[in-house]
């Protein structure tokens, strides 16, 4: 059965993939009617693209820099100007026979989550989230590494003998001068 959505452009093939389903490109047309799908010519996969209808592709390259051109002809990018497509994304494997990519294109719809301006805003305030959590981590990070340091010096200045506070008594304290030979170095972690 040939396809009546005309969601499926024939193109190059370099890597024989096989069209996808009829029934995939039902589901794809009923999806969004604007979604397109064709073979790369660079990859083993498919790309999946969006019809423009305010923008034309052409006078966008026009404005690019003719050696970027030049380098990039015959690739995927030629196929997406000349029919006037917007690149979606790579459908790699069996992507194509699955109806998952329904919920993905679900989940990254601007349009179907509220509009550009509330996905920008939701966006905004997960970062805000991320960054009061990485500053409440550092903080507790920061607070834990003074309270050692802390602690450590109260014990290398000789005012904290124990890690317990049922400690007996207090280490004696390291002389000032240094050993003499005779002088048994244990002597000075023994406790009066």
């Amino acid at each position: 059965m040939a396809n009546p959505f005309r969601n499926f452009l024939v193109t190059e093939n370099p890597f024989k993939l096989a069209p996808p389903p009829d029934w995939w490109l039902t589901m794809l047309h009923d999806y969004d009617a604007e979604l397109v799908v064709f073979p790369s010519r660079v990859r083993m996969a498919y790309i999946l693209a969006r019809r423009r209808h305010f923008s034309n592709a052409y006078a966008e390259l026009a404005t690019l820099d003719k050696n970027l051109l030049r380098q990039s002809a015959g690739m995927d990018g030629d196929i997406l100007a000349q029919h006037n497509l917007i690149y979606v994304r790579h459908l790699i494997g069996d992507t194509v026979r699955r109806p998952a990519i329904f919920q993905w294109l679900r989940d990254h719809d601007a349009t179907a989550n509220g509009g550009g301006e509330k996905v920008a805003q939701r966006i905004d305030d997960i970062e805000l989230d991320l960054e009061a959590q990485r500053r409440k981590t550092l903080i507790d990070n920061l607070d834990h590494r003074a309270r050692d340091a802390w602690r450590s010096y109260q014990a290398r200045t000789g005012r904290r003998a124990g890690f317990a506070p049922t400690s007996g008594g207090r280490a004696k304290q390291m002389p000032v001068g240094s050993f003499t030979p005779s002088e048994s170095p244990l002597a000075m972690f023994a406790r009066d």
